[in-house]
């Protein structure tokens, strides 16, 4: 198991999703929380095309809590019984079945919490971390083998 729990991750791919200067790919965070006047919600400012910054500025609503567990590597094998590969000159034989980033567990709206900065023309370097610009997440990955032993 692997995880982090306790950081913020600015989601700077939110400024695009939700900002409304798009008419598409508004979440439906946003289209259940924003503003429509007096006495609703203010979580998210009101849509609008005219509001000046589009909704898109730098702010702490773009803040999102990074916590995350994840079960990074699980591997499970088999010695085969020894009756099974003694006569054809193996001294021994297991199947085995490797998964890696199985299973996530957070409340993280972007693709990965543990989200990377590397090969990202819009940002580098240590000014970049705890930034989330949707960078491809992590892959899921699935080996089954059979190591034999002679």
């Amino acid at each position: 198991w692997h995880g982090a729990f306790g950081h913020k991750i600015y989601y700077q791919v939110a400024t695009d999703i939700e900002g409304f200067y798009r008419p598409f790919n508004l979440t439906m965070r946003y289209y259940d929380e924003h503003w429509t006047g007096e006495g609703t919600s203010n979580t998210q400012p009101r849509a609008s095309w005219s509001a000046k910054g589009n909704n898109t500025r730098p702010s702490t609503r773009f803040l999102e809590d990074g916590s995350f567990l994840r079960l990074k590597n699980l591997q499970v094998g088999y010695t085969l019984p020894e009756r099974l590969y003694s006569r054809m000159g193996m001294r021994d034989a297991r199947i085995f079945f490797i998964a890696h980033n199985l299973l996530t567990f957070t409340k993280y709206p972007g693709l990965d919490p543990e989200m990377t900065t590397s090969n990202n023309s819009q940002a580098e370097g240590d000014a970049a971390a705890g930034i989330d610009w949707g960078t491809y997440p992590l892959a899921v990955s699935f080996n089954v083998g059979v190591q034999i032993s002679f």
